[in-house]
């Protein structure tokens, strides 16, 4: 690589660094960050352990009719 390659690089990566280290920026991709970290751990604990979404069965009872007590 040339000098001047060298230069623009480290000069481009110093105000990338400069940028991303003000308050409002760090604070904000810290937080994307952290988000991302765990919706990417609750993904991977769901493909593991499944969903545990339940169901409720809700039997339906005819009710007796006047000449037969047990509804039959």
């Amino acid at each position: 690589m040339s000098e001047e390659a060298r230069e623009v690089i480290g000069e481009g990566v110093g105000y990338l660094l400069g940028f991303f280290s003000t308050p409002f920026i760090l604070e904000a991709s810290a937080a994307l960050t952290g988000f991302g970290v765990v919706m990417i751990i609750n993904n991977l604990r769901l493909a593991r352990e499944g969903d545990g979404w339940v169901e409720m069965e809700v039997k339906t009872e005819v009710p007796p009719a006047e000449g037969n007590p047990k509804g039959e």
